[in-house]
């Protein structure tokens, strides 16, 4: 669990300190536990210090610089509820046709929001994300 838990977010690092061009605030938790042992308590306190910088950090400013197609397409991802969602899924969730979110969804794809999971997948590819759009969603409706 813990290797999984410090590998989701080394997979998230390199983008987060690309979209914060160099500001050091992502990983700081960890230097100022005061701990010898890292243990799964001290991930669990390090991973909330974590997530709360990459929404507000990285993945805020992410999501409102989307087109509202865009944003629409991610929020079809999450109503879904799989990690790896097929395109066809998206478009009825959207209530469009395969060939009018292929462009969005080429789009995110290019813009590293979202990957190919395999033919006619895509999952999220940065970390958490989904997690952040569907507060986003429950903010939305508010």
């Amino acid at each position: 669990m813990i290797d999984y838990t410090i590998s989701t977010l080394n997979e998230g690092l390199e983008y987060v300190s690309q979209a914060q061009k160099g500001t050091p605030t992502t990983g700081m938790p960890l230097l100022t536990v005061d701990c010898k042992i890292i243990t799964k308590k001290t991930i669990d306190i390090i991973l909330d210090y974590y997530i709360s910088d990459l929404y507000r950090n990285v993945y805020y400013k992410v999501y409102h610089e989307m087109t509202e197609k865009e944003r629409q397409f991610v929020q079809a991802m999450v109503k879904v509820g799989h990690s790896k969602v097929k395109a066809q899924e998206i478009g009825h969730q959207m209530g469009q046709k395969p060939g009018y979110i292929s462009v969005y969804r080429r789009k995110l794809i290019d813009d590293q929001i979202i990957m190919p999971a395999s033919y006619g997948y895509v999952q999220f590819m940065l970390p958490f994300f989904d997690r952040f759009v569907e507060e986003q969603i429950m903010f939305d409706e508010f």
